[in-house]
């Protein structure tokens, strides 16, 4: 929702689900510190300290399912959206429309394999600036991800995220994208934001 500064707060339902679905993901997960790199979200570029987070895959599928879940069901998210779904799937309801995403998500998490994900996570002046990984499919496919913000003085302003399915033969399918920025903390006296939702090529949201 906005808040009385009018600036775009998730719920504190959402944040406390997300906060959970990350606990419970990083408890049963192992930790090590890699070397320095260059990143670059928008036209900003942050040299960032990487971690490298050894994460089973059952953990990671499980986060991804209840994140997702989470911040799709979100009333803001869902108000955004509701709008498009009339035009894109009629006669569905935003409920339904949300299960068959997580049903799916769910189909293809079920297919991967046993054993370890290495996500690895972009941290720069003790902020996040990225997390990348790569989760491999019992069929020689993968769910691709990459979570980038932006490397200027408000960190909050800029926000690229890409999940795709990659095949055995490296085909790459989107599976859902999100890209917004503007001024997202009012520094200016006013929240702006441009935000762009692709899910799997069928809902864009503008």
């Amino acid at each position: 929702y906005v808040g009385a500064n009018g600036q775009f707060v998730f719920s504190s339902e959402t944040m406390s689900a997300l906060s959970a679905a990350y606990d419970t993901m990083a408890n049963a997960s192992e930790w090590a510190a890699g070397d320095d790199v260059d990143i670059t979200s928008g036209d900003d570029t942050a040299t960032c300290q990487t971690y490298t987070m050894s994460i089973p895959t059952e953990a990671l599928g499980a986060f991804f399912v209840d994140a997702f879940d989470a911040l799709l069901r979100d009333d803001y998210i869902a108000l955004m959206m509701e709008s498009s779904l009339s035009t894109t799937a009629p006669g569905q309801s935003y409920d339904e429309f949300v299960d068959s995403i997580i049903a799916d998500m769910e189909a293809s998490l079920a297919e991967s394999p046993e054993g370890t994900v290495d996500a690895t996570f972009y941290v720069a002046e003790e902020q996040l600036r990225g997390v990348e990984f790569s989760m491999p499919g019992a069929d020689g496919s993968s769910l691709d991800g990459f979570v980038f913000f932006g490397a200027g003085s408000n960190v909050a302003d800029r926000f690229d995220m890409e999940l795709t399915i990659t095949d055995a033969d490296g085909g790459a399918t989107p599976f859902m994208s999100i890209t917004s920025e503007g001024d997202h903390t009012g520094e200016s006296g006013k929240f702006t934001d441009a935000t762009v939702i692709d899910i799997m090529g069928a809902m864009t949201m503008e």
